[in-house]
């Protein structure tokens, strides 16, 4: 039995985005640390908790040394999308004689391209695995937060009704006419409401996208709403002290989707990860689900104690890419 988002999660999603909005970002692009409480008059937006959240914010520096403007890049068109322009890098090594991977990158609520692109250091890994990066940014509201309408939970939270499902797919699109893409290995990686919008992208694409990663995102509430004709590799990386996305949220995302990938309830676990520098050790818990259809994948990583910007270690997202890699779509 598909297994249902419960009203404690319901409650806490719309409460802790209503919070955000008055809080600040969520992808490290200012304070986005909530207080646990339920009351709103509790919520401090200056508060940090023990995980190290308000130590995690890329500065220009960072963004500069971990994604190269110019040298180990090879040709690419430099942007598509049009009026909302996506940047596209590409490695050295690409030529157009072979195909490549082609990934794409969503940041976080109240973020941009650029700087999550600095935060998750994608730049440099993209260049590393030899992958074709796509950094677009989401529409900007009246408060000057750009966001993704991935689902009603998350972030349209003015009724704009921009269709992005149609702006990332013309992406995808774009950059198969323009360079030589392999359409079997597309990737959306996306952080908070960017991993909101990868889900979406995995229910409305199924089959024509190999897998999604998200941090801190979530599926659809209503279960409905994702028509997925063919299963997607999903990785869900979440905090269990995230105040913002709850993190049974994370869990129940992945648990619904592999009810769609034909997988067995439980999860088994499959090793330990140092995933966030703030916290001692190998923090992380790697689970996977068993029996899913063949060449589909459904995993969780709990973060144990970690909050909703994680600071990452050296190995946290190059291993997020790494599993991403893994996966191909159907033929």
């Amino acid at each position: 039995m598909r297994t249902l988002l419960n009203s404690n999660f319901r409650m806490g999603l719309s409460l802790a985005l209503i919070f955000s909005l008055a809080c600040g970002d969520d992808d490290g692009g200012g304070d986005a640390s909530v207080d646990a409480a339920t009351d709103s008059s509790a919520v401090d937006s200056s508060s940090a908790d023990a995980s190290g959240e308000d130590a995690d914010t890329p500065d220009a520096s960072e963004e500069d040394a971990d994604t190269p403007d110019s040298d180990g890049f090879g040709p690419a068109p430099g942007t598509i999308g049009g009026d909302r322009p996506a940047r596209v890098r590409a490695p050295g090594s690409y030529d157009g004689s072979e195909p490549f991977p082609l990934l794409i990158s969503l940041h976080g609520f109240g973020g941009t391209g650029s700087l999550h692109d600095g935060y998750f250091g994608l730049g440099a890994i993209a260049l590393e695995r030899n992958m074709i990066l796509v950094t677009p940014d989401g529409t900007t509201n009246s408060g000057g937060q750009q966001f993704w309408n991935a689902t009603p939970q998350c972030c349209d939270m003015q009724n704009s009704g921009v269709d992005d499902v149609a702006y990332l797919t013309g992406l995808i699109e774009e950059a198969k006419a323009a360079m030589n893409i392999d359409p079997r290995r597309i990737y959306f990686i996306g952080h908070s409401n960017g991993g909101f919008m990868s889900y979406r992208m995995a229910c409305e694409l199924g089959g024509e996208i190999a897998a999604i990663a998200s941090l801190a995102g979530a599926t659809f509430l209503d279960e409905s709403m994702c028509e997925m004709q063919v299963p997607v590799s999903i990785l869900q990386v979440h905090g269990s002290n995230d105040d913002l996305v709850p993190f049974t949220a994370g869990q129940q995302s992945v648990e619904r989707h592999a009810t769609y990938a034909g997988c067995d309830e439980t999860r088994e676990e499959v090793g330990m990860l140092d995933f966030e520098r703030a916290l001692p050790g190998d923090e992380t818990v790697m689970s996977t689900h068993t029996g899913c259809n063949e060449g589909i994948d459904l995993a969780f990583w709990n973060i144990q104690n970690g909050g909703h910007i994680p600071a990452f270690s050296a190995g946290g997202v190059p291993a997020m890419v790494d599993w991403l890699l893994d996966h191909q779509a159907p033929e």
